[in-house]
C-alpha cells in the first residue's frame, strides 16, 4: 500500500489517522508532512536497520515484523491464534523462543468482556482505542510532554542499561535518557501522566501517583516482580492493567507465590523450550504484545499478585496504566 507515493509501510490506522507497520505506532495524524519526519526519525531508522547484535534462534530479526494484509491464516503455515491478532512474522516461534513445535506462544486470554471478567482475578488481554500517548513518538516528544518541573508529580524512575537511577531532578531525569539514547543504550522511564483509562477499569480505590505513561528504547525493562503500592507502609498489593500504544513487548506472566525466576535474572529470550514448559505447567503465560493487523492498542490486565516480567523488543516502546487497590 502506497499512500501519497510514500513508503508501504504507511498504512491507514484508526480515527482517520496512519500507522507504521515496521515500527508497530500509531502517527498523530495523516498529513503527508507528518508522515515523512517520521519515516526520516531515528526510532523509524534503527527499525529498519533491526537490533544492534544478536539474532533469534533461526538467525531472522528478533523485532516482529509487519501484520498480514488480510489478517488471515494462509494453508500450510505454521502460528498460534494468537500470532494471526498480534502483528508477529509467520511462524511466530522464532520471535520468542527456540522451540521448533507448538505451543509457539502461551497468551492469556482475549476479552471481549473485559468489565465482567475483570471480577474473575486472573489476567487478560483485550483490544482498546488508542489513547492520547500515541503520539509520543520518540524520547524527544515524550520529554517534552511529560518530564516537566511539576510539584505535584513524584520524579519519573529512570533506568539505563538494566542500572536504576537515584535522579534528583528533572533536568537531570532528561540529561540521562538523551545521554543514554545517544550511546545506544536501552533505557526506560516512567512518568507520572493525566492517562485516559479504558472504559472497562473501575474507577474506584485508585493508587495515588500510580497513573503512568512509561516509554522505553530496545531490551529494556525492570525484572520480573509483583506490583505494590510502595508509597504505603504495608506495601499493599495492587491491580494493573497496561495498554500498549507505541512498539512491542515480550511479556511473561507468572501466577502468585510461584518461585519460577529471579528478578536478577536475565529475560529468557530465546526462550527454550523446558522453560516454556515450565511457564505452563506453573499457570502462567509468555506471548508478544504489539498493536493488533488493524492498529488497535492492546490492554494487559494483572491481578494483585501476578507476577509479570516485561521486555522492549522494538527501538522504541511506550505503555501506560494506571492500578487500584483490589
Amino acid at each position: 500500500f502506497f499512500f501519497g507515493g510514500m513508503a508501504e509501510c504507511i498504512v491507514p490506522g484508526p480515527g482517520g489517522k496512519m500507522h507504521c507497520t515496521v515500527c508497530l505506532l500509531n502517527l498523530p495524524g495523516a498529513s503527508e508532512k507528518l508522515i515523512k519526519q517520521h519515516l526520516k526519525s531515528k526510532p523509524h531508522k534503527a527499525t529498519l536497520k533491526g537490533p544492534p547484535t544478536g539474532t533469534d534462534c533461526q538467525g531472522t530479526r528478533d523485532v516482529p515484523g509487519p501484520p498480514a494484509s488480510s489478517g488471515e491464516k494462509v494453508d500450510g503455515e505454521e502460528g498460534c491464534d494468537w500470532c494471526w491478532v498480534m502483528p508477529i512474522v509467520t511462524p511466530c516461534s522464532p520471535h520468542l523462543h527456540a522451540a521448533t513445535t507448538p505451543p509457539y506462544c502461551r497468551p492469556p486470554p482475549l476479552s471481549t468482556n473485559p468489565k465482567a471478567d475483570i471480577q474473575q482475578d486472573h489476567p487478560f488481554v483485550t483490544l482498546t482505542p488508542p489513547g492520547r500517548a500515541e503520539e509520543v513518538l520518540d524520547l524527544e516528544a515524550a520529554l517534552d510532554a511529560y518530564c516537566n518541573p511539576d510539584p505535584t508529580n513524584r520524579l519519573p524512575n529512570v533506568d539505563v542499561d538494566g542500572h536504576n537511577l537515584e535522579v534528583k531532578n528533572w533536568a537531570q531525569a532528561a540529561r540521562a535518557l538523551l545521554q543514554a539514547e545517544q550511546a545506544q543504550l536501552p533505557y526506560w522511564a516512567s512518568f507520572m501522566a493525566d492517562i485516559e483509562d479504558p472504559p472497562w477499569w473501575p474507577q474506584s480505590c485508585p493508587v495515588p501517583t500510580y497513573s503512568n505513561v512509561i516509554v522505553g528504547s530496545g531490551r529494556s525493562g525492570i525484572g520480573i516482580h509483583t506490583d505494590v503500592d510502595n508509597y504505603r507502609k504495608d506495601r499493599a498489593p495492587v491491580d494493573t492493567y497496561l495498554t500498549l500504544v507505541q512498539g512491542a513487548k515480550y511479556v511473561i506472566l507468572v501466577p502468585p507465590n510461584v518461585p519460577l525466576f529471579q528478578k536478577e535474572e536475565a529475560f529468557p529470550v530465546p526462550l527454550e523450550p523446558h522453560i516454556a514448559a515450565q511457564i505452563v505447567e506453573a499457570g502462567g503465560y509468555y506471548f508478544v504484545l504489539a498493536l493488533t493487523a488493524r492498529a488497535q492498542c492492546p490492554s494487559l490486565y494483572i491481578p494483585k499478585g501476578w507476577q509479570h516480567w516485561l521486555l522492549g523488543v522494538t527501538p522504541w516502546h511506550v505503555v501506560m496504566g494506571s492500578s487500584k487497590y483490589h
